[in-house]
């Protein structure tokens, strides 16, 4: 994270010393005037209310080359005033200051009607060169973290919140912290990245040069593949990475082979690598690879799930050779002891399942005489915890999960600077690698529209203020607890409350989403509203305050009997309509913003009684007993005795039922407002004040990117859904699909040159015009990899496709997609049987299907891969097999869950032909698009063909469609 704390102190040391006598911190005084500056002085045309939408990451039309590097330099050193509230804040408390006393401090007069700024000259005339000089001269420094080894002495940390321990350092334990905390490296920037240019021939001499290593001659499969410039529309010689390369090529072409010899080629050249995979097991794989090729790699693993990582480790080695000592690479970065455990008094013992204490390596160790000096463990940096800051330094390879590279920093003890992995390795590397980055888009939006299941009716009490408490006392978060109070901290105060206010609200939101449905009596044609509603409790529709609040407002001005009528309006009647709407909206917005206290300025009096008369409401609502009746009596009577502008008997004809709906929106969109306003300001404040503490809430993003990418295009809002009886929240922050398409924008700030960035896929890009959004990457392909013709032949000509229903034993089509539960398992037999069952010709389906691979495609080729939906499917189908054919079948399991021959980890998918099984049982997201499984005699695929048990669709309710389709339509 970039620092911004140079402009606070030389501000105000050219202000004499002292803080201004103002209401404002002097950090967000600081801040505002530099931001007055930069729209003085660089965009004078800009409305300067608006001036937040400059900073929102988005370059707008018109925006020069200095200009957005002085929005980059901005959005490090000002990142709130991306937000519209934060800027409307700090403008009003700037206008604030302007009427007081202590006028003469300010640097600006503001003109907002003729949208002009002047400067006063008043107090510090060298505070505009400052302002100037952070905009256009100085760079923006990298926040520093000093390594603060404990000095010999007692100390005392805790390990949950409930328990401590104390612990004595002796001298010659604190020597190493002092001999290794004046060795620490600082960055090693890069201002002259080269380009990656390799010979074609290079690359596939090197494949075979490992040939001995790696079991195959590489070489020869990248030599049988064509490569194609496809910006230049030629065949290609070499491999061409000039900031950024994305290459393109259909399964079997050999883009992993190609990766390999590239990433041996390039160390072998002094070049330094990273790697993103798409899962702990790749790393792995890859750490094996380097120690067979003699690359000298790090991995980058997570702390919090170290435990399953060895777990999955252990079984992926015995799996291979049950007889192999523990040599793999892989073991010597998953070591989970602590050297101060057993110092402890009493002893703690070491980290296993179910207790995920943190040691006490940074910033944790408390001075017993002093409880204001905490310091970090000495041992650290020779720790088997921790990666070695000379290892870091000299890895030619580091490897890691795209998740780890961007939530995992770089410890105090590697490096002085407080960076993420992610942009360390951005501005240390010479290539970054992304491979399968259509599937690496997905999770990158994910990561910053994170998902919570808050509560469920299966647990109801354990809600999720109980949940997290729970946690942080015995579960992941242990030893992190947030107290009330204890940080001396107003936001995290604050935050505490709006935390205990959204979970009471949350129970009572579940309460009333449970019970609308059953409160609904019958269905109507003309009763939208009723299906309104239940479309929002039964199918788990994402909602905000606003949806249901807007929803509301169409009802009551007549407009949404206007839009779902057959009947043409008139003009005039629909432009009624929508001015009624209109002037509901504005109302509702007023209770949305505040549902007890809202802001009725500007506002007619008509519509200042309403509002006021809603707060009661809504008050009243809140206050009491929030599982109350559906629809609550308050709601009731505010939607009967309101003088509203159109009757509701000209909308239907059974209005009683209609009042009672609009009644039960009203309650639902009330308690959203509260339960999604308190959870969003929970969040906010959280991450606002936690900077050094370790925040446990997964709804909220990292915060060291939201300088770097550009804000979610729907802001930084907190929405619902209530989907199989779970309120699930989710939050958006920033684009993080930008990280690809904009890599070198985001990482160049100061001339700074970022690692050229090399992706890989199969199918990820369709053009311009016909685009799959979810998958489409938004960084066009550089090179075109084209297999063998008798491959693409195979695959575009002679593959064959077919639909082939099933039936149950009474002949009934069976379906699977679409049932849920008891039912979905039953149907899940039902498929099975049906496969397996002799037909009027004698043979199963299964075994037809054999016989004509066998005749086709060849004898070798009979084995079939059966895609499912999921792991428990996957497993559902195994356990409804009959034998034989449950002996001639495995099925795939997540890593770290192989107890027995009958399954196969995900990351050992390639090894399954070894085993000589006919039967694969495999969910789709396991597969991915497909993965190289050959067979160990012949060397073509092991599969003939594939079985598609199970329709493969996104769910209708998963909002990673929508948030992918948003996101790529912004960046578009």
């Amino acid at each position: 994270m970039r620092d911004s704390s140079t402009l606070n102190e030389v501000l105000k040391k050219a202000m004499g010393g002292e803080s201004p006598p103002i209401e404002m911190k002097f950090s967000d005084f600081a801040r505002t005037e530099l931001m007055l500056h930069a729209l003085w002085t660089h965009f004078p045309d800009q409305p300067i209310r608006k001036a937040h939408l400059l900073m929102q990451g988005y370059r707008e039309p018109g925006i020069t080359d200095a200009q957005w590097d002085i929005l980059k330099h901005l959005r490090h050193l000002a990142p709130e005033f991306r937000s519209s509230i934060s800027w409307e804040i700090a403008l009003r408390r700037y206008d604030e200051a302007a009427k007081s006393s202590a006028s003469g401090w300010l640097g600006f007069d503001i003109d907002y009607p003729r949208n002009k700024i002047t400067p006063t000259k008043k107090m510090a005339l060298a505070r505009y060169d400052l302002y100037e000089r952070l905009l256009t001269q100085e760079p923006v420094k990298f926040r520093q973290t000093k390594y603060r080894p404990a000095p010999a002495g007692d100390y005392e940390f805790n390990i949950n919140p409930q328990q401590t321990r104390t612990i004595r350092i002796s001298k010659e334990i604190a020597n190493i912290g002092v001999k290794y905390a004046t060795q620490i490296p600082s960055i090693n920037l890069s201002k002259d990245r080269q380009s990656i240019k390799i010979p074609l021939t290079d690359l596939i001499k090197k494949g075979t040069e490992l040939k001995p290593i790696l079991g195959y001659d590489a070489g020869q499969i990248l030599n049988q593949s064509t490569y194609w410039d496809i910006q230049h529309d030629q065949e290609a010689r070499e491999i061409y990475i000039d900031g950024e390369g994305h290459i393109l090529g259909p399964t079997g072409s050999g883009k992993s082979t190609l990766i390999d010899c590239l990433v041996a080629l390039l160390v072998d050249s002094n070049k330094r690598v990273a790697i993103a995979t798409n899962s702990v097991g790749e790393v792995q794989n890859w750490l094996e690879f380097a120690q067979k090729v003699g690359i000298r790699a790090v991995p980058i693993i997570g702390e919090s799930e170290r435990h399953k990582h060895l777990s999955r480790l252990n079984q992926a080695v015995m799996f291979s050779n049950k007889q192999q000592p523990f040599t793999h690479p892989g073991f010597k970065w998953l070591s989970q002891s602590c050297p101060l455990y057993s110092l402890a008094q009493p002893q703690i013992p070491q980290t296993s399942n179910g207790q995920r204490s943190r040691p006490p390596c940074f910033g944790k160790l408390q001075d017993v005489n002093d409880p204001n000096k905490v310091y970090s463990c000495p041992l650290a940096p020779i720790c088997p915890r921790h990666i070695k800051a000379t290892t870091l330094e000299n890895a030619q390879l580091i490897v890691g999960t795209l998740q780890g590279f961007i939530q995992k920093k770089v410890a105090p003890h590697n490096l002085t600077e407080n960076i993420t992995i992610l942009e360390y390795l951005a501005l240390t590397t010479d290539l970054f690698i992304i491979d399968e980055v259509d599937l690496a888009q997905p999770k990158l939006d994910e990561i910053f529209y994170p998902t919570e299941t808050l509560a469920s009716f299966e647990l109801f009490q354990d809600t999720w203020t109980r949940t997290e408490s729970y946690q942080h006392v015995h579960g992941l978060m242990e030893g992190e607890v947030v107290v009330p109070g204890r940080y001396r901290d107003p936001y995290l105060e604050q935050s505490e409350d709006q935390r205990h206010l959204a979970n009471r609200g949350i129970g009572a939101l579940m309460y009333l989403m449970r019970n609308i449905t059953n409160t609904i009596k019958g269905k109507s044609s003309r009763q939208e509203i009723e299906k309104l509603l239940k479309a929002y409790t039964q199918e788990g529709r994402l909602f905000t305050a606003w949806t249901f609040f807007e929803k509301l407002a169409e009802q009551l001005s007549g407009l949404a009997h206007v839009q779902s009528s057959a009947n043409k309006i008139r003009k005039q009647t629909l432009s009624k309509y929508q001015r009624n709407y209109d002037r509901y909206r504005e109302i509702f917005k007023r209770i949305q913003n505040n549902p007890v206290s809202p802001d009725t300025i500007g506002l007619n009096s008509s519509d200042t009684v309403i509002a006021e008369r809603l707060a009661l409401v809504s008050g009243a609502l809140l206050a009491g007993d929030l599982l109350t009746t559906v629809p609550h009596p308050n709601c009731k009577k505010f939607i009967q005795t309101t003088r509203w502008d159109i009757k509701f008997e000209q909308l239907e004809s059974d209005v009683e039922r209609f009042i009672d709906n609009l009644a039960k929106l009203l309650q639902l969109a009330i308690y959203a407002a509260h339960v999604l306003g308190a959870l969003g300001k929970h969040v906010s404040a959280r991450g606002y004040a936690s900077v050094d503490l370790e925040s446990t809430l997964p709804i909220i993003p990292p915060s060291d990117f939201e300088s770097l990418l550009p804000n979610s295009p729907v802001g930084s809002v907190t929405s619902a859904q209530f989907l199989n009886r779970q309120l699930r929240i989710f939050r958006g922050i920033a684009l993080g699909r930008s990280l690809l398409s904009q890599w070198n924008s985001i990482f160049s700030i100061d001339g700074l040159t970022p690692a050229n960035l090399l992706v890989t896929s199969a199918t990820s890009y369709s053009g311009d015009t016909e685009q799959s959004y979810p998958f489409h990457v938004q960084l066009k392909p550089t090179l075109l990899i084209e297999p063998p013709p008798e491959k693409s032949k195979a695959v575009a000509h002679d593959s064959e496709f077919f639909y082939c229903p099933v039936v149950d034993d009474a002949g009934n089509p069976v379906f699977i997609s679409g049932s849920q539960g008891d039912d979905r398992q039953e149907n899940i037999s039902h498929m099975i049987a049906g496969l397996c069952r002799k037909s009027k010709q004698g043979k199963p389906l299964l075994e037809q299907f054999q016989d004509y691979l066998a005749a086709n495609v060849g004898s070798d080729r009979k084995n079939l891969l059966i895609v499912t939906n999921s792991y428990a499917e996957a497993k559902a189908f195994y356990n409804s097999l009959k034998n034989p054919y449950q002996d001639r079948a495995s099925y795939v399991v997540q890593d770290g869950r192989w107890v027995s021959e009958d399954q196969v980890s995900r990351s050992k998918l390639t090894e399954f032909p070894g085993r000589g099984k006919e039967f694969l049982i495999a969910p789709m997201g396991a597969i991915s698009r497909a993965i190289n499984m050959m067979h160990p005699l012949t060397g073509e695929p092991y599969f003939g063909g594939m079985v598609i048990a199970v329709r493969q669709h996104p769910s209708p309710d998963d909002n990673q469609t929508v948030i992918s389709g948003v996101n790529k339509e912004t960046m578009d």
